[in-house]
């Protein structure tokens, strides 16, 4: 029979293991970082169902000293509001976003995000997350501690995952009422850590809406347009060639390349997304350079208007 002291130090053990893992986790905070995900939604309803695809980013804009905190303002942290104030608090190992009507009684003018500290089982107690796990992974040839939160079941609950390289390498929600429903499936394909590229930071997802032959080129008006913040560029091109969608200021200035590649001949469709951005008038610009044809390049420019 084991005795208490055999017990005792089994526990001490369990812990000191514990607490050398959660001391490695960190969440990567500084200004121009960015953490591109691809995402696939799909929608169930009656009769049918549909499928969307884009990538979307967040990327760290700039940073403050508020509420004797240092704080990092992002643009659409997942599962949060756009452009919050969030930091790391490498003590409790916690991620916090600032809020001055200091809603959870726990913290002063702060929000609980997600605490990367907390033990397994245990929920945190301002967004319900429960701690589901830790493993080690290899994410881009960084070995580092991953963990993951959920929230509820399949039928309508979330689930983020954490690496301690990289912050969020994937997250989920699900939502489903009757025959109606709706799976949000988000992972990372790249990232800018501390000015060192991680796998593929390309931040638009080229879908191929039809492989027929189109009669024309064409670039179709956006839609919606007005938008906020998130807009949808379809093009058509009738022979194989490099293809260039480009959006511009109204001082001429490049604001991003949506489109940079050569593609065959198609209707095509990618998602702007103008978070970032100020409302105004923008220009979104088609340029079409394809070889043996007598049409030479084509080239066309329409306006977006975003209105946040």
């Amino acid at each position: 029979m084991k005795s208490l002291f055999y017990y005792i130090s089994l526990i001490v053990f369990i812990l000191m293991i514990q607490n050398s893992v959660y001391s490695q986790m960190n969440f990567p905070l500084q200004v121009g970082n960015k953490f591109v995900y691809y995402c696939v939604q799909g929608y169930t309803y009656p009769g049918g169902g549909s499928t969307d695809r884009w990538k979307t980013f967040h990327r760290v804009l700039k940073d403050s000293i508020f509420n004797d905190h240092k704080y990092f303002l992002m643009n659409a942290y997942p599962n949060q509001a756009d452009n919050i104030w969030v930091r790391f608090d490498t003590i409790s190992k916690s991620i916090l976003k600032f809020d001055s009507a200091n809603t959870c009684q726990y913290y002063y003018k702060e929000k609980l995000i997600d605490s990367l500290g907390m033990l397994s089982g245990t929920a945190n107690s301002c967004s319900s997350y429960i701690f589901d796990w830790v493993r080690i992974d290899t994410i881009y040839n960084k070995i580092g501690m991953t963990k993951a939160f959920h929230r509820g079941g399949y039928s309508d609950g979330k689930l983020i995952q954490y690496n301690s390289n990289f912050g969020i390498i994937s997250f989920e929600s699900h939502s489903h009422m009757g025959t109606y429903g709706s799976d949000l499936y988000a992972n990372m394909t790249g990232c800018l850590i501390n000015g060192i590229m991680y796998g593929d930071t390309t931040t638009t997802y080229i879908n191929t809406i039809s492989t027929n032959i189109p009669k024309e080129f064409k670039l179709s008006q956006n839609y919606p347009n007005p938008f906020n913040p998130i807009t949808n560029v379809k093009f058509s091109i009738v022979k194989a060639g490099d293809a260039k969608v480009v959006v511009y200021d109204v001082q001429g200035r490049e604001v991003q390349t949506l489109v940079n590649e050569r593609l065959n001949a198609g209707t095509y469709e990618v998602k702007f997304d103008g978070s970032m951005l100020t409302s105004g008038v923008y220009f979104y610009k088609m340029v079409v350079r394809h070889s043996g044809s007598s049409t030479g390049d084509f080239k066309e420019t329409k306006r977006m208007i975003l209105i946040k």
